[in-house]
């Protein structure tokens, strides 16, 4: 499981994120604003190859504000990038840019629809001449689906620091709840 005090976290406010036997319990309160709650560990080299894999499971709420999911950070301009899944007359998969854990600013990849929620998140770097992020999914871990991918350089985040995982609720009322249970990567 993964290890909470190997992370750091960002804007955590009033959430809690609480290391449990088996996971972490990531949890954030009814609030009817962007506040994502982010908990992070650094990339490293950012245009090496790399792969970081999260196991999340958590709780969609309908009205569809209820979010978790992967992220980038860029600990100095503070902007983000997350890989979310949401409630919307079904369930959804897509990105967003953020320009600071409260401030969301487009939507990056439009609405992939699903049939159940991921459980499997990836985010990778290849590494390669012009290294491009990739942003997967996955119902087993071992099937993996690309949702989207770009050239490192021509990135909202061609700044990240970070890679991590995040609640938020954006909902009045209800909190948003994931088991945060595995974490692989260099």
């Amino acid at each position: 499981p993964p290890v909470l005090s190997q992370f750091s976290n960002v804007n955590i406010g009033t959430a809690t994120f609480v290391q449990r036997p088996n996971y972490v319990s990531l949890f954030a309160p009814a609030v009817l604003s962007e506040q994502l709650r982010l908990l992070v560990k650094p990339i490293g080299s950012l245009y090496s190859t790399w792969s970081y894999v999260a196991h999340i499971t958590g709780t969609l709420y309908y009205p569809p504000t209820t979010r978790f999911g992967m992220c980038l950070y860029d600990s100095s301009s503070t902007k983000v990038r997350t890989h979310w899944v949401l409630g919307n007359n079904g369930m959804f998969l897509e990105l967003a840019n953020f320009s600071n854990p409260s401030t969301f600013v487009t939507t990056q990849q439009g609405m992939t629809t699903l049939l159940m929620p991921p459980t499997w998140w990836r985010i990778r770097c290849d590494g390669l001449g012009t290294p491009s992020f990739y942003f997967d999914y996955s119902a087993d871990g071992y099937q993996w689906v690309n949702t989207y991918s770009e050239t490192i350089t021509s990135s909202y985040l061609s700044g990240a620091t970070h890679v991590g995982v995040y609640v938020e609720s954006y909902n009045a009322g209800y909190g948003a709840s994931a088991a945060f249970l595995s974490w692989t990567g260099p």
